[in-house]
């Protein structure tokens, strides 16, 4: 366990299921992982890791899909329906019951993906935040929980129209991790939750380019943005008016996308995220300094004369539900 009690830091426990062989942008994943030594993560996954070289605070637990299944039923107390891998998202409520796995004790444990490179984690979850939510982030991506009885158990609590038993003997993938499921419990029932999301990347997978999802209206896309990771920053630029801006992100999460270009070189601590993959940075590029130009951002995110006709079609469907609940909300 790498959390130093020097620091007064909760310790954080993130967990994350992958059944199947790992994706090719896997190292670039613990590499972010290794820049947040004051949090731990678990692996559960039936991979061969047996060439995998973990930092100290990743650790991996092998296990099949079926013995997984077993272990969160015996958690509820009936069988639950896991044919397929992705029916694991709607089992992330349950994964307080998987803390034992991992070599030391939690203050709080938590779930994410692995389609996400993490920025300074630290520098977003404050001790005042952590303090006053017993949940904190409602996004199966990455959310956290304390970890005692009533907050491990709050999925169980009733809401009409929403009930676990039914979920989890379900073998379709029902959205129980997020904001169609426990989220609605934790706002029922007056759960301590910490929802904004604002700090968070969420990458639209239905967009070619590296645009953050738009369901909220404090979501802002440039016309010109890119996103670098350097040695535990996940950072994004952008132009205003011609001039290179920047912000923090607390991880970058490039969701349901599949890379042509090859992963970086082992070894490489600096990359950019783009549509088709990373690309390591020059070696003058420092994102803290006024290296990133503005045509470096121009280069990294063209803008096509012409969307293709898939994505034209979801930003149709995505500006028809935003005025819908827009109107929602005028008439409240």
């Amino acid at each position: 366990m790498t959390n130093p009690a020097s620091r007064n830091f909760p310790r954080i426990l993130i967990i994350a299921t992958w059944f199947g062989p790992l994706p090719d942008y896997f190292p670039q994943w613990m590499l972010s992982c290794r820049f947040n030594p004051s949090i731990d993560w678990l692996v559960a996954t039936d991979a061969d890791i047996s060439d995998m070289e973990p930092p100290p605070n990743v650790h991996f637990v092998q296990i099949s899909m079926d013995d997984f299944a077993a272990r969160i039923s015996e958690e509820v107390g009936f069988q639950v329906a896991m044919e397929r891998p992705y029916k694991a998202c709607d089992l992330r409520p349950l994964y307080g019951c998987l803390t034992d796995l991992a070599p030391g004790t939690w203050d709080f444990w938590g779930h994410c993906d692995l389609d996400m490179l993490f920025g300074d984690i630290c520098a977003f979850l404050t001790p005042e935040l952590l303090t006053t939510n017993d949940r904190v982030f409602g996004v199966g991506h990455f959310s956290l929980y304390r970890n005692d009885d009533e907050t491990n158990n709050f999925f169980r609590k009733p809401l009409d129209g929403l009930d676990y038993r039914q979920i989890l003997t379900d073998p379709r993938p029902r959205g129980f991790d997020e904001h169609i499921g426990v989220n609605r419990i934790w706002k029922h029932h007056n759960g301590r939750f910490h929802e904004d999301e604002s700090v968070l990347a969420d990458i639209d997978p239905n967009i070619y380019r590296i645009r953050r999802t738009s369901n909220y209206i404090w979501v802002k896309n440039m016309r010109h943005q890119v996103f670098g990771f350097n040695r535990g920053r996940v950072m994004r630029y952008w132009l205003a008016s011609g001039q290179v801006k920047s912000e923090d992100f607390m991880y970058v999460h490039f969701q349901k996308r599949r890379f042509t270009l090859p992963p970086p070189p082992t070894g490489c601590e600096r990359f950019w995220l783009t549509p088709d993959g990373f690309i390591p940075m020059e070696e003058d590029t420092n994102l803290t300094d006024n290296s990133v130009t503005p045509s470096m951002i121009r280069q990294l995110s063209p803008v096509p004369l012409l969307p293709p006709r898939k994505e034209i079609s979801h930003r149709l469907r995505h500006t028809i539900r935003l005025l819908r609940h827009h109107a929602r909300g005028l008439m409240h």
